[in-house]
């Protein structure tokens, strides 16, 4: 499992690179993007893109999990002087492949990534172009083409780093008709890029390594799809196939959101009426993704009869928000409250109430019983 998550960070950050030295929260602005294909790659600060994700990892393994997962550009970062747009994505679960920052600068000749000292994991040399400008149809180019190199990683643990040959080519094969969650797409760039690399072990092995990326991009709105397939194997064992695929849910990008639809409420706990509940812990879930950093102190606030606020502490998740009173409630009737919660790309929830009641629990000790307990309504 080690060396498939090794492997698996690898393929998707690929191509990683050298070691720029960095200097973060610079507030240096990129240059502007002058070519008009630029557009196909928007990236301003607080854009945001919504996929729904899903993944099969194919034998030995055998898997398949999904998920909801959020790009987010958190703002610029200069490398070697260079501002560069950051481009995140948060891990929603123990299963999220992809959770690192990512450095992208547009310019009029094409997209480029830059890279970390972090990620210092690869042969090749910071910056690599991922796209050029203008896009042609039927241009294919290599952006990575690398033999014998130093892979910095140990991945059988001998105490040697392995060797690796590398190529990638990109290939912009057309423009063409998308469909997705957040709409349908007449003319979307379709781009693939085919990694190839070969892992020569200090043990002898060697093992290959097929990545092949298609992504949709669409002016204005950036990658709408994007599929991995990704194929490893040695000339001693069969190979493994594993599948990624992203289909965009929702955006919002240059201030304009794809839909206006606010999250909604799929359950609360203790449920509204709810008499003597067993738990103190008071929430609600939602059918998708929250904004994080909308979550504060009065995201969800319990008050008692009078009108005051209970102390309590407030936590949440990407999908769930819940609130834990300091203090057992005393006898009475308690309003939840919940506001100023919105989704991922900004939509707001309209404000909602529901009641709890706390009453006194009759004496029923006779003596035999030590635990007394009345069920809610």
């Amino acid at each position: 499992m080690r060396r498939l998550c090794i492997l698996l960070s690898l393929v998707l950050t690929l191509p990683l690179a050298g070691c720029p030295t960095s200097d973060k929260n610079n507030d240096e602005a990129p240059p502007p993007a002058t070519h008009d294909d630029a557009r196909y790659v928007p990236m301003s600060t607080g854009d945001r893109w919504v996929y729904d994700y899903s993944a099969s990892l194919g034998a030995p393994m055998m898997m398949a999990f999904g998920n909801d997962t959020l790009f987010q550009i958190s703002g610029i970062t200069s490398i070697n002087g260079l501002a560069t747009m950051q481009l995140d994505t948060p891990a929603l679960s123990d299963y999220a492949l992809v959770n690192q920052s990512r450095y992208l600068r547009a310019t009029s000749h094409g997209l480029w990534e830059y890279f970390m000292p972090s990620q210092a994991t690869s042969v090749v040399a910071s910056p690599v172009q991922l796209l050029r400008f203008p896009l042609i149809a039927g241009d294919s180019y290599a952006t990575v083409s690398k033999l014998d190199q130093d892979a910095n990683v140990d991945l059988d643990n001998d105490g040697l780093t392995e060797r690796r040959d590398e190529r990638v080519i990109v290939t912009i094969v057309g423009q063409e008709a998308v469909s997705t969650p957040a709409g349908d797409f007449t003319r979307a760039w379709k781009v693939r890029r085919r990694n190839e690399w070969r892992m020569h072990y200090s043990t002898g092995r060697t093992t290959e390594t097929t990545v092949v990326t298609d992504e949709w991009l669409v002016k204005d709105v950036g990658v709408v799809k994007r599929d991995f397939v990704y194929t490893t194997g040695s000339g001693s064992s069969s190979p493994q196939l594993s599948e990624y695929h992203y289909a965009l849910l929702r955006y919002a990008v240059n201030g304009i959101r794809s839909e206006s639809t606010p999250p909604q409420v799929q359950q609360v706990g203790p449920a509204a009426g709810s008499i003597n509940p067993p738990s103190i812990h008071i929430g609600a879930s939602f059918d998708e993704l929250l904004d994080i950093p909308s979550l504060d102190a009065n995201s969800i606030r319990l008050f008692d009869e009078s009108g005051m606020p209970v102390a309590g502490e407030v936590n949440g998740d990407h999908k769930t928000v819940w609130f834990l009173p300091y203090s057992p409630l005393a006898i009475g009737n308690y309003t939840v409250r919940i506001e100023g919660i919105t989704d991922a790309i900004g939509n707001a929830i309209a404000p909602q109430e529901w009641t709890i009641t706390v009453v006194p629990v009759e004496a029923c000790d006779n003596g035999n019983v030590y635990v007394c307990w009345q069920p809610s309504s």
